[in-house]
């Protein structure tokens, strides 16, 4: 990620961060505004996923009848050791997050953890509702079809803890300074949109006879998982253009120019380092010479000695 160096579009007035400034520059500046938009598409599927995995698979590890206990009560249980095991999964999260920017770069590693959590969730969803059909699902179960199921929650976790940690930090390097705050808490915002929406799919699956099957839950995660990898995937290549742009050469005009003016600075400063020593013959003005010339001005120097010890 680079910070880019930003046009000038309104005459300064938008160089104090506002947020009209800001709306000022995303209608402007086109470079800028397909930036946020994919920015924003990828922090609104990192609130649904994230959140989303997370309560999906406590839904998995929840066990609940309308007709348990006294009464038509409904009752609900929780298979805690299971859920505990996925939350240490995050820790590894981290680890693996900061491995893998370290290894490719921060949208690379984004795109593949994002990646790798869609897929998981097909499988979680699918090796869920298998279990649901053959009735294997028990919190003393310990058959291979609840160690899959630990397995593929365990990745799906690790994944999107690893993806969502690198999203926080990719995104400020991709706002322009004066507007990073804001243009940031932008995209938070609409992470926690998806915050609010995730239950609301996960609460259509719960239960026996859920709404929504949990193919269908599990589908809607993983397409957004894999919609923020796309979106990374278009962010990368904008980028990359943006940098190759902005490292284009100067044409051999400009460069032709820039070296006149620089041989005239030169020699404007060869002929002032020559008055001076004329002056005082015994200082040493070489210090203030460019390397180019400090070899001419020691010998001009040692001339300028020599005549003065004759007289």
């Amino acid at each position: 990620c680079h910070d880019h160096n930003y046009p000038d579009l309104g005459g300064g007035k938008e160089k104090d961060g506002s947020v009209h400034g800001y709306i000022q520059r995303l209608y402007a500046d086109g470079e800028l505004r397909t930036r946020t938009m994919l920015l924003w598409s990828i922090w609104f599927s990192f609130g649904v996923t994230y959140y989303g995995i997370v309560l999906y698979i406590a839904n998995i590890y929840s066990y609940s009848s309308e007709n348990r206990g006294t009464g038509n009560e409904a009752q609900c249980s929780f298979d805690y050791s299971s859920i505990i095991l996925n939350a240490l999964s995050e820790f590894f999260g981290t680890t693996i997050a900061v491995a893998g920017a370290a290894r490719w770069n921060h949208i690379r590693a984004q795109l593949g953890f994002y990646v790798v959590a869609g897929v998981s969730a097909v499988f979680l969803g699918l090796m869920h509702s298998v279990a649901k059909a053959s009735m294997t699902r028990d919190s003393s179960d310990s058959s291979p079809m609840s160690v899959i199921i630990l397995l593929l929650s365990f990745l799906a976790r690790i994944s999107i803890m690893s993806a969502s940690t690198l999203t926080w930090t990719m995104t400020p390097p991709m706002i322009p300074t004066q507007y990073r705050s804001f243009g940031h808490a932008l995209c938070v915002a609409l992470s926690k949109i998806g915050a609010i929406v995730s239950p609301y799919l996960i609460y259509l699956s719960a239960g026996s006879s859920g709404a929504l099957p949990d193919l269908v839950v599990s589908g809607v995660i993983a397409f957004l998982n894999f919609w923020a990898a796309l979106a990374l995937y278009y962010l990368s290549a904008a980028s990359v253009i943006a940098e190759k742009s902005s490292d284009e050469p100067t044409s051999s005009n400009e460069y032709e120019k820039s070296s006149s003016d620089s041989d005239v600075e030169d020699s404007s400063s060869l002929n002032i380092l020559h008055a001076e020593i004329s002056r005082h013959p015994h200082r040493d003005t070489s210090l203030h010479a460019s390397p180019h010339h400090r070899s001419e001005f020691e010998m001009v120097q040692k001339r300028h000695v020599a005549h003065h010890s004759a007289l």
